[in-house]
C-alpha cells in the first residue's frame, strides 16, 4: 500500500518546501529516538521528508507513487549478477515462455524482505541529537554557533582509511576484493543464495595492509569535534536543525546525522506569536486622553518613537511595522504594543475637583 508522506508530515499537497521543512524539524524534535521518541515513527518521517524535499523524487511520488531513483529500472538477471543480489538457479525460463514477456517484474521490492535485502545495504553511522540555547534576539535574526561535541569521527592520523600513513590498501581476503559474499538462506520458497556485505571490509572489498595503531585499523576515534550550524531567522523554540553526515563516523561507510534541538531564551520584555513580537505599555491616564509620545525598545537594541493617539483605551493595540521577526523571503513581523493605562491610587483636592467638572459635562 502506498505511503501518505503529506499525511506523514502533516502537511498539504501543495506545501512549500519551507513548509514541509519546518513540518519535519517539529515532528522529528517530537519522535527522535534518543529523546524518548518512537523509532519507527521516527524512520517514517525520515522516509517522508527525503522524498518530498527532493524536487524529483516529489515529483515521481506525486505521478506514479513511487519513486525511480532517477528513472533506471531495476533489473533482475535469471542466474543473479550485479543487478539482482540473488541466485535464481532453475528459474531461467522466467519471463521467456510464461506471459509475462517484456514486463520488467522488480522481485526484489516483492520479496526483498525474504531474501535479506537488507543485508546488501551498506552501514551507516549513528544519528546524534544535541540541545542548543540561543538569545532571543538569534531566533528572529539568525546566527552562526560553534559548538564542541564529542563523538565517533573519522581517525585524525589515518584519516579514516584505517591504514598507517604511506601504507597502501590490499584486496580483503574473505571476501576477494568483491565487497559482498554470497550465503545460503532458508525461505519458505526453499533454501534461496543471497549476496549479503562483507562484514570484514564492510563492503569495500579493500583493507589496509598495515592498521593505522592510533585506531587499531578501524578508521574510528571517539573525539572532540567542533562543528558550526547555521541558525537559519525566525527558528521557533523547540525545532530542530539537521546536518546531514554530522553524526557518528563508521569506517568505510556512510555517517549519521547530527539533530539540534533549538532552545530560545525567553526575553525580559517580548513575547513572540508567529512572526510578530508583543510587549505592554503602562500609560498614564492624561496621556491616554491628551495623546502622547513614548519611546519602546526594539529587538536591534535602538528605542522607537511611538505615538499614543488622544482618547487611547485600555487594551488598545498599537503596531509598529517590519520590526518583528525576521521570516522567509525578507519579510518581517510587526512590534504589537498593547497600552494598558496606569490608573493612580491617589488623587489631589485638585485633581479631584477637575474630574468632578469633567463628570459634569457627561464625560
Amino acid at each position: 500500500m502506498k505511503k501518505d508522506y503529506y499525511k506523514i508530515l502533516g502537511v498539504e499537497k501543495n506545501a512549500s518546501s519551507d513548509d514541509i521543512k519546518k513540518a519535519f524539524r517539529k515532528l522529528a524534535g517530537q519522535h527522535h529516538p534518543d529523546r524518548g521518541g518512537d523509532e519507527v515513527k521516527f524512520k517514517e518521517l525520515n522516509e517522508a521528508y527525503q522524498i518530498l524535499s527532493n524536487g524529483q523524487k516529489r515529483a515521481e511520488y506525486d505521478t506514479y507513487g513511487q519513486t525511480f531513483g532517477g528513472g533506471n529500472s531495476r533489473g533482475f538477471s535469471a542466474g543473479g549478477g550485479p543487478n539482482s543480489g540473488f541466485d535464481f538457479s532453475g528459474f531461467e525460463g522466467f519471463g521467456q515462455n510464461d506471459g509475462f514477456s517484456g514486463v520488467n517484474i522488480d522481485l526484489e521490492s516483492i520479496f526483498g524482505d525474504f531474501f535479506g535485502r537488507g543485508n546488501r545495504r551498506t552501514r551507516r553511522g549513528k544519528d546524534i541529537s544535541i540541545d542548543v540555547e540561543i538569545p532571543f534576539e538569534d531566533s528572529a535574526f539568525g546566527a552562526s554557533r560553534t559548538v564542541v561535541v564529542t563523538k565517533q569521527s573519522s581517525c585524525i592520523a589515518c584519516k579514516g582509511s584505517g591504514a598507517t600513513p604511506g601504507t597502501k590498501t590490499i584486496n580483503c581476503n574473505k571476501c576477494g576484493g568483491k565487497g559482498t559474499m554470497k550465503e545460503a538462506r532458508g525461505t519458505f520458497f526453499g533454501t534461496v543464495t543471497v549476496e549479503a556485505l562483507c562484514k570484514e571490509c564492510s563492503g569495500t572489498g579493500k583493507r589496509p595492509e598495515s592498521a593505522c595503531k592510533a585506531c587499531s585499523g578501524s578508521g574510528v576515534a571517539r573525539r572532540n569535534e567542533e562543528i558550526n550550524i547555521d541558525i537559519p531567522p525566525g527558528i521557533e523554540d523547540g525545532e530542530m536543525i539537521r546536518l546531514a553526515g554530522m553524526g557518528e563516523y563508521v569506517g568505510n561507510a556512510t555517517p549519521g546525522d547530527m539533530y539540534i534541538k533549538i532552545h530560545v531564551r525567553k526575553h525580559s520584555i517580548f513575547r513572540r506569536e508567529g512572526s510578530d513580537i508583543h510587549m505592554d505599555l503602562p500609560v498614564k491616564i492624561t496621556d491616554a486622553l491628551l495623546g502622547a509620545t513614548y519611546k519602546v525598545p526594539s529587538l536591534e537594541g535602538e528605542e522607537i518613537s511611538l505615538t499614543v493617539p488622544e482618547g487611547t483605551t485600555h487594551g488598545t493595540m498599537l503596531r509598529v511595522k517590519e520590526r518583528g521577526i525576521v521570516m522567509s523571503k525578507g519579510r518581517r513581523g510587526s512590534i504589537v504594543v498593547k497600552v494598558l493605562i496606569n490608573m493612580p491610587n491617589k488623587l489631589s483636592k485638585q485633581a479631584k475637583d477637575l474630574i468632578t467638572k469633567l463628570r459634569q459635562e457627561g464625560l
